[in-house]
Formats: C-alpha cells, structure tokens, sequence
C-alpha cells in the first residue's frame, strides 16, 4: 500500500513536465551567475570561477535531462537532484569566498 504522506509520492516528483524544476533553477543558476560574476577577483583565486562553470554544466544538465529522459519520475526526480546540486555547489563556493574574504577582519 502506499502512503502518500511520503515525500517520494509528491505530485512535483512524479507528475508533470518539469517546467518548474527548470524554471527555478534557472532563477537560481541566474542568481549564482550574478554573484560568481562579482566574486571573481576576489581570493581564494579560482573559487568563484570553479562555482561560476558548475552551476552552469549543472544548469545545462538540467535542461538534457528534461527533454532526453521519457519516464515521468525519473526525469523529475533527475531536475530535483539537479537543482539540490545546484543549490549546494552555489552555497559553499560563495560560503568559501564570503569567509576567506571577509572573515578575516
């Protein structure tokens, strides 16, 4: 029997197109672009553009898997995992350069 409290068994992931995924994490890719843009002359030297080139493979991954993979909640459960890596690389390549920048005051 399932049970349709589970997270697995929400409608987002394993319903639908997966315009919402790419959707959000365009916004998201967007924002991290922006920042990484800014952080690019700033020490560790590398970080931000290491950031920068991930999130955009990942972005990119993103909309591969969106019109390659054909069985609905695989493709969903593929952009979510990729938005969540998305998400994770943009936080701790901007944590490294906000402490190594401004920590040491």
């Amino acid at each position: 029997m399932s049970d349709p409290t589970k997270v697995r068994n929400q409608p987002a992931l394993n319903r639908g197109t997966g315009n919402t995924w790419l959707v959000i994490g365009g916004i998201i890719t967007l924002l991290s672009i922006i920042f990484f843009a800014f952080g690019l002359n700033l020490h560790p030297v590398g970080v931000a553009l290491a950031g920068l080139l991930a999130v955009v493979a990942l972005y990119a991954g993103m909309l591969i898997a969106r019109f390659t993979i054909r069985p609905e909640p695989l493709r969903l459960r593929t952009l979510a995992v990729l938005l969540l890596a998305i998400s994770v690389i943009a936080l701790v390549c901007l944590g490294i350069l906000a402490w190594t920048e401004w920590g040491a005051l």
